[in-house]
């Protein structure tokens, strides 16, 4: 709460709360995103690496809102650049303290992390269901529209 009440002066910085949530969400999400995934694909990461991974990402996004708010200097890279600099950075501190730290419980990695027994289970389990229903095959759409519209408009 104080953090927010000290914070919300700056906030007038922005032209508008769609551009602040924008730019906050492109600094506070990557941290979030890089240990998600590393979690769910790497067997090796640990909750030591994950907590550090998230934590230096939050002093990452605070240390670029304070520069950039606080004290008024132009880093002069657009933050959707930022953003995924944030999340190398983030899942390198991820990586380097779960290979420096305790190898995590197998039972728990195996139940957590994806494998390719998850893949053959749930194809099964897709096979009957209608292509309309079927949410890979919805994915494989929202993707192809999605770099249909980038190639079209860009």
């Amino acid at each position: 709460l104080v953090i927010a009440v000290l914070w919300a002066p700056f906030i007038q910085e922005f032209d508008s709360l769609v551009s602040y949530y924008q730019e906050i969400v492109s600094y506070l999400a990557p941290p979030v995103v890089g240990t998600f995934f590393l979690g769910l694909f790497w067997k090796r990461s640990n909750a030591q690496g994950a907590i550090s991974g998230l934590l230096s990402g939050l002093l990452i996004a605070a240390f670029i809102m304070t520069i950039k708010y606080i004290l008024g200097i132009e880093i002069g890279i657009h933050f959707l650049i930022l953003a995924p600099i944030v999340l190398v950075i983030s899942a390198l501190v991820n990586v380097l303290v779960s290979l420096l730290t305790a190898i995590p419980n197998q039972q728990q990695v195996n139940t957590y992390t994806w494998n390719r027994e998850i893949w053959k289970e749930e194809s099964k389990e897709l096979e009957n269901v209608v292509w309309y229903k079927n949410f890979r095959v919805l994915s494989l759409f929202l993707i192809t529209a999605c770099l249909l519209m980038y190639t079209l408009y860009y």
